[in-house]
């Protein structure tokens, strides 16, 4: 899961270059010679399919809580709980034009009570105030 998570972190440059929208969010950011690989445009729609089937299995047994741990096929909820890989990852269903999942991601976050943790009082955690910020 490490080896898929850095391969989708490596592509995203390239996604945000395809992406049908960045000269209309962003303007060019690149360089108007740049020659992209005729690969690419693949490598793109790989990256797509691998953020989808790995979502999917979050969705599919980790929905609503912070991590999906594959090889247990069980989650973990080390940030109180509050479903941090549904808000980590809208950016990229954004980019991906995954309309769904993101819209899906907007209903849930919409109903997250930030002033409470979702977590046991066993694990609870002080609520960070500037993680909290910086992620949700």
């Amino acid at each position: 899961m490490v080896g898929l998570a850095v391969t989708i972190v490596r592509c995203i440059g390239i996604l945000a270059v395809l992406s049908p929208f960045g000269s209309t969010i962003a303007g060019q950011v690149q360089k108007p010679s740049l020659q992209v690989p005729s690969s690419a445009l693949q490598h793109r729609e790989d990256v797509k399919d691998i953020f989808i089937e790995s979502y999917n299995a979050y969705r599919k047994f980790a929905f609503g809580h912070d991590d999906l741990l594959p090889v247990t096929k069980n989650f973990s909820d080390g940030r109180n709980g509050w479903g941090a890989s549904i808000v980590d990852g809208m950016a990229t269903m954004q980019i991906m034009g995954l309309d769904d999942f993101f819209n899906e991601a907007v209903n849930f976050v919409g109903k997250i009570d930030l002033s409470e943790s979702k977590t046991s009082d066993a694990v609870r955690q002080v609520i960070s105030t500037r993680r909290t910020a910086r992620r949700f």
